[in-house]
C-alpha cells in the first residue's frame, strides 16, 4: 500500500493504527531485497524482511555466519501492541531465546526497547536507522552493523 493511499484512508479514519505509526512506517522501508553486512571479525549478517498479515506486520528472517557455518538464526517480527499503542517487537534467536518489546522513533532512529522472555531482567536497547534506501546501520551495545540492500 502506498503512503498516499494510507494518508487518504487515515483521513477517513479507516487505517489500522500500526500503519500510521512512524516507527512502523520506517521499518516498512526494510521490506524488499536482502540486506547484508558484517559484525566482528569475519562474521557475515544476512536479513530479509517482508510484509505479513495484509501489510500490518514486518516479518524478518536472518542469519549470522562465521567460518562458513550459520551460528545464529533470527526471526524478528514487528506488529502492533494495542494495549501499549506501540509497534511490538518479538524476535526468536535460534530455537531457544526469545526477545520481546517495542520499537519507537527517536531523533531519526528506530529504538528497540526489549527484554529476554526467559530472563526478564536482561533488558536491552538497540538502535537502527536508514542512511538511504539501500543502507542502514544497527547498533547494539558496542557493535555497529552496517547493512547494504542487495536487490
Amino acid at each position: 500500500m502506498t503512503l498516499w493511499c494510507i494518508g487518504l484512508l487515515a483521513a477517513q479514519g479507516k487505517v489500522e493504527p500500526v500503519l500510521q505509526d512512524p516507527a512502523f512506517m520506517e521499518l516498512s522501508k526494510l521490506v524488499g531485497g536482502d540486506w547484508e553486512g558484517s559484525v566482528g571479525e569475519g562474521a557475515a549478517v544476512h536479513n530479509h524482511f517482508e510484509f505479513a498479515v495484509d501489510g500490518k506486520m514486518v516479518k524478518g528472517n536472518g542469519t549470522v555466519t562465521a567460518g562458513g557455518h550459520v551460528v545464529l538464526r533470527t526471526q524478528p517480527n514487528m506488529g502492533w501492541d494495542p494495549v501499549a499503542k506501540k509497534v511490538s517487537y518479538v524476535d526468536f534467536h535460534n530455537h531457544d531465546t526469545v526477545y520481546a518489546g517495542h520499537v519507537s522513533m527517536q531523533d531519526g532512529w528506530m529504538v528497540y526497547d526489549f527484554t529476554e522472555l526467559a530472563q526478564p531482567r536482561n533488558h536491552f536497547t538497540a538502535r537502527s536507522r536508514l542512511i538511504d534506501a539501500d543502507h542502514y546501520e544497527f547498533l547494539l551495545g558496542n557493535e555497529v552493523i552496517k547493512m547494504t540492500r542487495k536487490r
